[in-house]
């Protein structure tokens, strides 16, 4: 890999770019709002090595602008979760197009929806039968195909599947609404039963583990699976967070039980279609990772909220 491009800067984005930058990699970011994207780099100055194309997956030109060169394209966009039927499969098919037409790697990360509902406490293999039975873990499947077809086209691809990710520029959804929360001492919403066991992964982990599998070449045109470093309680991680921020709030009082939380949850179609994952204990196995790529770098839960806060309160005050 001697050129990348990462399209999408959210959380997962800029912990790829970050990872990238630390090897010496050129790298070309996607961004609609330069001025955003330098914000995700608080009382730091935008990395050197960084170019920045403003645009959005909807422009032909400034895709195949930010695509230029690069052997390896780094899938990182997301949407909000009422867009994904709308815009991911669009998005997608242009960006397999043009990954098929420059023979780029693609690097997609993937997640636990595809499988659907599987045993209690079951480690999953990558060729666990993806069985989705929501709308958005039947579209995952969809886009992964789509992007398998790219492949077959011309294009290479490696799937990462990840549990639920937190860290630096998460900025929509459970985990910065708790983060939110811990910091201002309010309550937090949560989905399902707080005592089940979760896996959490860090994003600047899971950034590593993209990039190291794009340096990778056994790692093409497979699927790996890449679990946190140690499942834990909904309970147990709130707490963690609420006590790095120093909150006096009992946040494990609060969570998933009140009336308007579980009203929440009945209404809304994203936590009406991902509550099961909050209430079932779904483990990613990631042998095939550690026996391809190496064993992986995980941070500790304790580390990783600590830097996650810090960025936080940095973030708010900007």
């Amino acid at each position: 890999m001697e050129t990348a491009t990462v399209l999408g800067i959210g959380a997962l984005g800029k912990a790829v770019v970050d990872a990238l930058i630390s090897r010496n990699i050129t790298t070309k970011v996607l961004v609609r709002d330069l001025e955003k994207f330098k914000q995700l780099y608080v009382g730091e100055e935008l990395p050197g090595r960084v170019g920045a194309v403003t645009g959005d997956l909807d422009s032909n030109q400034s895709l195949a602008l930010a695509l230029e060169d690069a052997d390896t394209v780094f899938a990182c966009f997301d949407t909000r979760y009422s867009y994904w039927s709308k815009n991911m499969p669009r998005w997608i098919s242009r960006v397999g197009d043009l990954a098929a037409a420059l023979q780029a790697r693609i690097i997609f990360p993937g997640n636990t929806l595809n499988f659907g509902r599987v045993s209690p406490n079951e480690r999953l293999l990558e060729e666990h039968p993806q069985n989705a039975h929501t709308e958005g873990g039947q579209l995952r499947i969809a886009i992964e195909q789509r992007l398998i077809r790219s492949a077959l086209e011309g294009a290479s691809l490696t799937i990462l599947r990840f549990p639920d990710i937190y860290g630096p520029a998460v900025l929509q959804g459970l985990i910065y609404n708790l983060f939110k929360s811990a910091k201002e001492n309010l309550a937090t919403s949560w989905l399902g039963n707080p005592a089940t066991n979760h896996d959490f992964l860090y994003s600047k982990d899971a950034g590593e583990a993209m990039v190291r599998a794009a340096m990778e070449p056994r790692a093409a045109d497979t699927s790996l699976n890449y679990p946190g470093p140690q499942p834990m309680s909904s309970d147990e991680f709130i707490s963690l967070v609420y006590e790095r921020y120093g909150s006096d709030i009992n946040p494990n009082l609060e969570i998933g039980g009140s009336l308007f939380s579980k009203l929440k949850n009945l209404v809304n179609k994203e936590r009406k279609e991902l509550i099961y994952l909050f209430e079932e204990t779904l483990l990613l196995d990631g042998g095939k990772y550690q026996s391809i790529v190496g064993a992986p770098k995980l941070t500790n839960h304790i580390t990783a909220v600590k830097e996650t806060v810090e960025w936080y309160r940095s973030w708010f005050k900007t």
